[in-house]
């Protein structure tokens, strides 16, 4: 049977080892394309069928686009892929190519076409290439905080990726996977760079000189009552200067602290939106050692995805460091209020301890509510088992992510 092949696809069908010298000397104005060749160059060069090898053609396709500067056969070829070919590249591949209609749309001037693809990208993989895409398309959009924000974001993915990479070459490997990991980390250096050197130029911008920037962190929060009122951490508040609350609708609401207390780590915050659900405490028997537990939170907010995180894991201590007995040792991350230092662990006891975590407990956040007359509710364990999909889907709806401009 005879298959009609678009005409770029049948032309690049060569050997793909070529593309990996490419590497060697990046040109920072169109970061991506040196992506698209370490991929490239990672792919095996056995097709596994006629499939394969179309989609192989593609991934180099689109590097001669990118090498011509032919944006629209740009666009064209990576929207071919990211349609017929998924199931035959991994999905970081798929997200390249994604990305790669977002840079052709910022140099075709479709702005808002290229922040579609990169928001898109980035449900798809948290890599920086993408998050550096949406942060130029917000910096044209004149959304600069924003903008700044994502390309800090691709800078800081961009190191770690470069860093994790350096310690797999030092490990015993073959020559050609070297190659691919050096690839690798030519690409993700040349990444952290070109985002470095965006930020130098915004910063150094009129606009940006004229006034100074805010200090911003974030945390959790959850919604407690009928009132509006947020229960969160003393840390996540402490210094700030202003505080936004945003739901799981997206919704934003200016708020102010309402009650405080440093010793145990709790914040009460009271907000006019609108609620639909509150959480509820549980009464009944203590928690025990073993027992399944689930975190909501927005650990790394700005850097990981917007969305809330939800983990899953076990109680493995009912006390804290230094048997603290107002804490209890989880084994997830999301809404904690402390995390081991990893590394001065290592630097005493020889081991790097994993998914080490505190959360307050229960009894005490409801003793904090009552002396400062904030309502809540309590109830008893249901009687059936809620499976995780809906423990989840309850759990984002009474998360709030909390902003502080300090």
């Amino acid at each position: 049977m005879k298959i009609n092949l678009p005409a770029y696809a049948g032309e690049w069908a060569g050997d793909v080892g070529r593309w990996s010298r490419t590497l060697r000397t990046p040109k920072p104005s169109h970061i991506f394309r040196f992506i698209v060749l370490a991929l490239t160059a990672s792919l095996s060069t056995s097709a596994l069928g006629y499939s394969k090898e179309y989609c192989t053609s593609l991934l180099n396709a689109t590097a001669d686009a990118y090498r011509a500067l032919d944006w629209q056969r740009l666009l064209n070829v990576a929207t071919d892929m990211e349609r017929n070919c998924p199931r035959y590249i991994t999905v970081n591949q798929v997200a390249s190519s994604i990305n790669s209609q977002a840079e052709a749309f910022l140099e075709l001037g479709q702005i808002n076409d290229a922040l579609s693809a990169a928001d898109r990208c980035l449900r798809l993989a948290q890599h920086p290439a993408c998050h550096l895409s949406r942060g130029r398309a917000l910096l044209k959009l004149s959304r600069n905080d924003e903008g700044i924000a994502e390309i800090t974001s691709a800078r800081k993915l961009a190191d770690l990726e470069r860093s994790r990479l350096k310690i797999e070459l030092e490990r015993p490997s073959s020559a050609l996977d070297r190659r691919v990991l050096e690839a690798e980390r030519d690409t993700y250096s040349a990444l952290a760079q070109f985002a470095a050197r965006l930020l130098g130029e915004v910063d150094s911008s009129p606009s940006r000189s004229e006034k100074k920037p805010q200090a911003r962190s974030s945390g959790s929060g959850i919604l407690i009552n009928n009132r509006v009122d947020i229960l969160t951490n003393y840390h996540v508040v402490a210094g700030c200067k202003t505080l936004t609350a945003v739901d799981s609708s997206k919704r934003r609401s200016p708020t102010t602290v309402v009650a405080i207390e440093s010793t145990t780590d709790l914040a009460v915050l009271r907000t006019r939106s609108r609620v639909v659900e509150s959480a509820t405490f549980r009464t009944g028997a203590s928690p025990q050692v073993g027992e399944s537990v689930t975190a909501v939170g927005f650990p790394f907010a700005g850097l990981l995805a917007s969305e809330a995180n939800v983990s899953f894991g076990n109680i493995g201590a009912l006390a804290g460091l230094g048997n603290d007995a107002s804490k209890l040792q989880i084994s997830v991350i999301g809404i904690v209020v402390q995390k081991l230092d990893a590394l001065k662990i290592a630097r005493i006891t020889g081991d790097i301890p994993q998914n080490i975590n505190f959360a307050v407990k229960g009894e005490i956040a409801q003793e904090f509510l009552k002396a400062h007359d904030v309502p809540f509710l309590s109830v008893l364990p249901p009687s059936g088992v809620l499976g995780n999909t809906e423990i989840a889907a309850r759990g984002m709806r009474v998360t709030v992510l909390i902003e502080c401009s300090r």
